[in-house]
């Protein structure tokens, strides 16, 4: 897959991608997903591989939007399980009211696009219950969560942070979670 240079573009690792889905590998198969800041799509395209039903993409920057969208022409996915939004991520998410099963939260470093994202899912109630949040964000900070949110799972990977969420006031997950 080709991905572009861009200003912040960094894409997750595949040793974290692998934790991430390892975590994920049995609520993928039929999840509506959302990879949110996009970025290369690099989360969003590996649970389309791995069985998820759609990804919707939202991505800021137009040549990594428009390079998503050739290498999901390129894999041959279908229109019907895949949509790339070349647009402000958090202005969509305030516009759109579909719900997910998943949502992939990545978002430049250095900005405050992890608490601005965290309100707008909440308030417009974008997690499905029994839904998964997965987020990263840089080392150092502690996570600018709310009690609302229930961390199942946390690592670091040099300078990235990542971790699975649920949120506590829908519905309980039915298997345990514990940091690994």
């Amino acid at each position: 897959m080709h991905f572009p240079d861009s200003d912040g573009l960094r894409p997750t690792t595949d040793k974290v991608r692998e934790t991430v889905f390892n975590w994920l590998a049995q609520d993928i198969p039929q999840a509506r997903c959302l990879d949110a800041f996009a970025g290369s799509g690099a989360l969003g395209l590996e649970a389309l591989s791995r069985g998820a039903a759609e990804v919707v993409f939202l991505e800021k920057a137009k040549k990594p939007a428009e390079v998503l969208k050739s290498n999901l022409d390129t894999l041959g996915v279908e229109a019907s399980r895949a949509k790339v939004h070349h647009v402000d991520s958090l202005q969509w998410l305030q516009r759109h009211s579909e719900a997910y099963h998943i949502i992939f939260l990545d978002p430049p470093f250095g900005k405050s696009g992890i608490e601005a994202s965290l309100a707008i899912i909440e308030e417009y109630q974008l997690l499905l219950p029994g839904g998964y949040l997965y987020a990263e964000m840089e080392s150092g900070p502690a996570w600018p969560m709310s009690e609302r949110w229930q961390c199942l799972k946390s690592k670091q990977a040099g300078h990235v942070q990542f971790a699975l969420f649920s949120d506590s006031t829908s519905a309980a997950h039915s298997d345990a979670h514990s940091s690994e």
